[in-house]
């Protein structure tokens, strides 16, 4: 195993210079060359180093992750596989570079009114209701965050547009109010007790914004940036991983629990790549599930239609009596492995088009880390909606293609949705919501 150690660092090291590389600017600096590398070291090469080092420790050439079985002789493929993915990846990253000069658009921006702020929050509370209840009520949704409910996915699309009054103004570079910090805190709050991944991204969309809209964010707030990153999906993922294993725990003997993982073996590392991430195990899972079963008819991205019965509401596609759920199953079908619980996009390009998939996924991602820092510098209208919407690259090496999607396409509808209440003219309303403190005499 020592070869597919060498593979490993080989690549890794390819795109840690890149990293490394971005870092060194003093302007310009381009923060998807730091972003996209990181994450797909994270999530994939890391977790394939992990990977062999199960085979070691269990001296077996068969371990299992989650629901899937893993064969060392699969995981072995899966990088050098990978070797396509990196060097993909440098191809299209160092090729491509945007010919359109940065021309400047001196555009008035729509001031958010006061009334803009009401419907907003109106908005908000009733959809933030609605999912408290639907979780069991505020305590029992502090308690035990990370339920899964049917219908809670379109419930945090709907209070998402807390986000926007200060995403909006940050682009636009205006004043902020205390409002806007309030609306986007409730904001953050509510989905971080429901998932780790969309709240990381709303942290990563306003990162985004102000590097881009308002300065460039310096080094040491970056590395704040990760550290806060670092909390939430290993700190807080313990906490709520303790509240899922035992609920009648207090809130100081779950930390306490967390402490004492340290130094198990189900310390927060293993823990973190055994039960939170298949960016490499799905892969190999795959390619484990060809090794046992013989090769796989690739579904050429069809089973990526149910996107369109995952916009119908839970209830209606849930319903027996309606033909949603067996059109939803019939797209599935389409694809050609069920071992991993969230397929990552690596394992979803190989299983839609096979090695030439993989070798897709590198150049799309290579593309977009020089495409989207390209267009945010842009001084547009559309910066705020960019900036939304580049999230999902992550998703592209996190989860699934469909997903990506997806929830591109509910920043794309809610940020729509607010400059449609920003168009909204009312001269006749005066409303007396308090948008600054008051300074003491």
């Amino acid at each position: 195993m020592n070869f597919d150690y060498v593979l490993l660092l080989f690549q890794a090291t390819c795109l840690g210079l890149i990293v490394v590389r971005a870092l060194q600017r003093s302007q310009h600096r381009n923060l998807f060359a730091l972003l996209i590398p990181t994450t797909l070291l994270i999530l994939i090469y890391t977790q394939a180093g992990w990977v062999l080092q199960q085979f070691e420790q269990k001296e077996s050439s068969i371990i299992v992750h989650l629901t899937q079985e893993i064969s060392l002789s699969a995981a072995q493929f899966a990088i050098q596989l990978m070797i396509g993915l990196t060097l993909a990846y440098l191809i299209a990253y160092l090729s491509f570079a945007p010919q359109t000069k940065y021309l400047a658009h001196h555009i008035k921006p729509a001031s958010v009114q006061q009334i803009h702020y009401l419907l907003v929050g109106v908005w908000q509370i009733g959809f933030g209701f609605i999912l408290i209840q639907t979780l069991g009520g505020l305590t029992n949704m502090i308690n035990q965050p990370g339920q899964a409910v049917g219908g809670q996915t379109m419930l945090l699309i709907a209070i998402s547009i807390g986000k926007l009054p200060l995403f909006y103004k940050i682009s636009r570079c205006q004043r902020i109010h205390p409002i806007d910090i309030v609306l986007f805190s409730s904001t953050f709050l509510l989905t971080l007790f429901n998932s780790r991944f969309l709240a990381s991204f709303i942290l990563i969309q306003f990162l985004l914004i102000y590097n881009y809209a308002v300065r460039e964010v310096p080094r040491k707030a970056m590395f704040y940036a990760v550290l806060a990153l670092i909390l939430i999906f290993i700190g807080y993922g313990l906490y709520r991983d303790n509240a899922a294993l035992n609920p009648d725990l207090s809130v100081s003997e779950r930390l306490a629990a967390i402490l004492d993982r340290a130094g198990s073996d189900e310390n927060p590392i293993n823990w973190f790549y055994r039960t939170n991430v298949e960016g490499f195990a799905g892969l190999a899972g795959l390619l484990t599930h060809i090794e046992k079963n013989g090769p796989i008819t690739h579904d050429l991205g069809l089973s990526n239609l149910t996107l369109f019965t995952q916009l119908i509401p839970n209830s209606l596609r849930n319903n027996p009596n309606l033909p949603f759920g067996t059109l939803a199953s019939y797209f599935s079908s389409f694809y050609p492995y069920t071992g991993s619980v969230v397929p990552s996009g690596l394992e979803n390009a190989y299983a839609h088009f096979g090695i030439f998939g993989i070798l897709g996924l590198g150049i799309l991602l290579g593309y977009l880390t020089r495409y989207l820092h390209w267009q945010l510098r842009l001084p547009t209208l559309n910066r705020l909606l960019w900036a939304l919407l580049s999230v999902q690259v992550f998703n592209l090496i996190r989860g699934t293609f469909r997903n990506a999607l997806f929830f591109g396409l509910a920043d794309f509808v809610m940020c729509n949705l607010f400059m449609f209440i920003l168009s909204l003219k009312f001269a006749h309303y005066k409303l007396h919501i308090p948008l600054r403190l008051k300074s003491k005499p």
